[in-house]
């Protein structure tokens, strides 16, 4: 219900305070209200409300916070601020501009290349499993030979 006044209100007290932290925003904000109204608000509500505001939640706050944050964006009433509402700015933290888009795909373009040359590397150098087992066989039956002949050369000695 008093989101977009919520967000609206955090923005404009980021631009005043050049700040971005919800603590330091939220301070700014409550010491306001208490001027403005005479009535305390604390700063930890306020966070809390900015917290659900960022998940999305739906915000609902008494009418003299209302009434102060309208009085903070330089609206005379809540009814006034409803008549000028501007459209709903993104969230700041949450938005991706194109910069990080076109880098995101170039990140996953170039990990799928190298992932992709990577395997055509690797079937490359691996022998099929036919030829392999050909190799094996080769070797023991050198290696049998081998025994072979020292075992007749052995033999050939002691006789």
């Amino acid at each position: 219900m008093h989101s977009n006044l919520l967000q609206q209100a955090f923005q404009k007290a980021q631009d005043t305070i050049s700040s971005d932290k919800p603590t330091h925003l939220s301070r700014h904000l409550s010491d306001y209200i208490f001027e403005d109204s005479h009535e305390q608000f604390g700063e930890k509500s306020l966070r809390n409300y900015y917290k659900r505001l960022l998940e999305n939640q739906e915000v609902c706050l008494k009418p003299f916070v209302v009434q102060s944050l309208c009085h903070y964006l330089g609206y005379e009433s809540y009814d006034a601020y409803i008549v000028n509402i501007p459209k709903k700015k993104k969230m700041m933290k949450f938005t991706i501009n194109n910069k990080s888009k076109t880098s995101q795909a170039f990140m996953v373009i170039f990990t799928a290349f190298f992932f992709i040359a990577f395997l055509v590397s690797f079937r490359k150098g691996r022998l099929p499993i036919r030829e392999q087992l050909r190799d094996c066989q080769n070797d023991l039956e050198h290696h049998f030979y081998r025994m072979e002949r020292i075992m007749r050369y052995m033999q050939g000695e002691a006789a």
